[in-house]
């Protein structure tokens, strides 16, 4: 249930350190010149409590409440496209984990925004810092801002100095383990980025606590036991955000420090660092530390067949994740509050896989989920819990079929929905889906023959994502104004570019796209009853790059040519110019019209 954001890359965009009290504060101080001296300080009370060194100095910004809302805000748009995020939003519906007409965007944004003290982001390699001279956020309640008071007098310890030092250990964690290339976000296994996220907050919240817990004498997890990580700690500020996303932003906290304790006891900090190296492969190894450093329980990866091929030719296959162990326990409890054993019923999970599709018509939807599990008896568990959850889900059900010398239930559940679970062997699977009783009976068996089943024994590290191109630019004169103003005309065509700041990045009119090469050159496309965002088009502005790179080495101002790709014709003129900020640029327009 997805990245990214997708799940959010939740550990480069948050500073709750869920301790006790509601979220922790921002950096307060009288002056914002007394920020670096403050992070001296605290670099070198983090560097001890992790016990490892800085290799390199964090930069560090501070900026006012209202600017860093709205760069994490950028940034979680950066990280979760409009289409990812409208995906998720379908999945997390089918699975009834949030209400019908809860918006999920503005939900996220308001729920990681609104307690943002601060965040170490892992692509700049920068420290951010809020200015709130003062500010209590919003949440905090009596308690926590009593039990805050408390931990600075007698400690010695404000939650300034907590959330300086939980974000400089991911500064730490980023220079020995390399944060950008774990999975923590990873594209079709949100299970597993859970975990990875569990590992890296887990650490940085215990390493955290530790002076605060050396101070006091005692250990950084037993100072609050089970409620410092829970989300009625978080007061009022998470009153109306659904269980499974409360949830999910807190557990990589308070499940992460819980499993890091476990893993200390072999080596103490050795034993963490080694597990960046071998990381948790499924939330059901941090939820169950001894699956991890006992006995090592791998999961199964699920995968399921391309069913938009057949029997659901057409449609579209909108997304397809892994639920887990930890969000099993949540879809359970959502649909069924009073449901018993829940978490039992989710201990016997050992691998699983999901996949929605919707109708090009957008009157048919298919959520098709495939569970294995560890014996048969947790199988079975898991079948008879989650029939009563379906039956629970959609309280106007008819039952059409059940048993029929095994273990199968097929409910008619109103609006053209049927649900259907059925049992073989070690796995269940469940499809909630707007078919006909043919197409579910067609669905469900091309679901069962067509599904593959694999250990993950070991979990990969990913490539960093690639930063932008940025268009090269010549060394500023002393004193230029750093202002980027170029104005190209074409045919009648027109394109403005004013304050650009170091990129190139321009809204373009007339559904214009422009491009920079590896090359520093800047092409502007212009493409005629093309959709700037389509597929086909991105594919063709690449190679309309391709085709130019050479004309782009020495361009010849002024020279206009003629130049096809695919069923677009058009021309091109290469084109010369002087832009403050970026210097000499050279780029090439193409305008492109569909040939009829």
């Amino acid at each position: 249930m997805r990245r990214k954001y997708g799940q959010i890359t939740v550990w480069a965009m948050l500073v709750l350190c869920l301790a006790g009290f509601c979220a922790l504060q921002a950096l307060a101080q009288d002056e914002r010149v007394a920020a670096e001296e403050k992070v001296k300080k605290i670099k070198k009370l983090a560097a001890e409590a992790r016990e490892l060194d800085f290799i390199k100095d964090v930069k560090v910004q501070v900026m006012d409440a209202d600017a860093l809302r709205k760069k994490v805000i950028e940034m979680f748009e950066t990280e979760v496209p409009e289409e990812k995020m409208v995906a998720y939003e379908k999945v997390l519906k089918a699975f009834g984990l949030i209400p019908k007409k809860t918006g999920l965007k503005d939900t996220m944004i308001n729920m990681y925004s609104g307690q943002i003290g601060g965040f170490y982001d892992p692509r700049s390699k920068e420290l951010f810092l809020i200015d709130r001279t003062g500010a209590i956020p919003e949440g905090m309640n009596d308690l926590n801002e009593m039990m805050s008071k408390l931990m600075e007098g007698v400690a010695g310890m404000s939650q300034d100095d907590l959330t300086m030092a939980h974000e400089l250990t991911h500064a730490l964690q980023d220079q020995h383990f390399d944060l950008l290339t774990l999975p923590s976000d990873h594209p079709d296994n949100d299970d597993l980025g859970l975990a990875v996220k569990a590992l890296i907050e887990g650490d940085a919240t215990y390493a955290m606590f530790q002076p605060l817990a050396k101070k006091i004498g005692m250990n950084p997890i037993d100072m609050g036991g089970e409620s410092m990580f829970s989300s009625q700690a978080m007061g009022g500020a998470m009153d109306n955000v659904p269980e499974f996303l409360r949830e999910n932003l807190i557990f990589p906290y308070g499940g992460g420090a819980s499993f890091v304790v476990q893993v200390r006891k072999k080596a103490k900090w050795a034993s963490v660092n080694a597990a960046f190296d071998d990381l948790p492969a499924s939330t059901e190894q941090i939820l169950h530390p001894e699956k991890y450093l006992d006995y090592r329980d791998n999961p199964t990866t699920v995968t399921l067949p391309n069913l938009a091929e057949k029997p659901l030719k057409d449609w579209n296959h909108v997304a397809s994740n892994v639920v887990g162990e930890f969000n099993l326990r949540i879809v359970l409890h959502v649909n069924h509050p009073k449901i018993k054993n829940r978490k039992k019923i989710a201990a016997g999970w050992d691998g699983d896989r999901y996949s929605y599709y919707e109708a090009p018509s957008g009157n048919g939807c298919a959520l098709v989920w495939l569970t294995t599990w560890d014996t048969l008896e947790d199988a079975t568990e898991f079948w008879s819990g989650y029939t009563s959850v379906l039956k629970k889900k959609y309280p106007k059900n008819k039952v059409v079929l059940e048993g029929s010398g095994r273990p199968i239930v097929v409910l008619d559940c109103g609006d053209d929905m049927l649900a259907y679970i059925e049992m073989k062997d070690k796995d269940v699977l469940a499809v909630e889906a707007r078919v006909s009783q043919e197409l579910l009976d067609r669905l469900a068996a091309e679901a069962w023959s067509g599904a593959t089943k694999q250990e993950l024994a070991k979990v990969e590290r990913v490539e960093p994502p690639k930063e932008p191109t940025k268009p090269a630019a010549e060394p500023e004169e002393p004193g230029a104004k750093k202002q980027c103003s170029l104005t190209l005309k074409l045919g009648g065509f027109s394109l403005d570019a004013k304050e650009l700041g170091a990129s190139w990045r321009p809204e373009l009119s007339g559904g214009g796209k422009l491009i920079c090469d590896e090359l520093g050159a800047v092409v502007h496309m212009s493409i005629a009853g093309a959709d700037p965002e389509d597929r086909d088009t991105e594919e063709m502005a690449n190679s309309v790059v391709a085709k130019c790179s050479k004309a782009l080495e020495s361009p010849k101002a002024g020279k206009t040519e003629k130049i096809s790709v695919g069923r677009m014709k058009g021309h091109s003129t290469t084109i010369e110019g002087m832009a403050g900020g970026l210097g000499a640029l050279k780029g090439r327009v193409v305008v492109l019209k569909n040939a009829k």
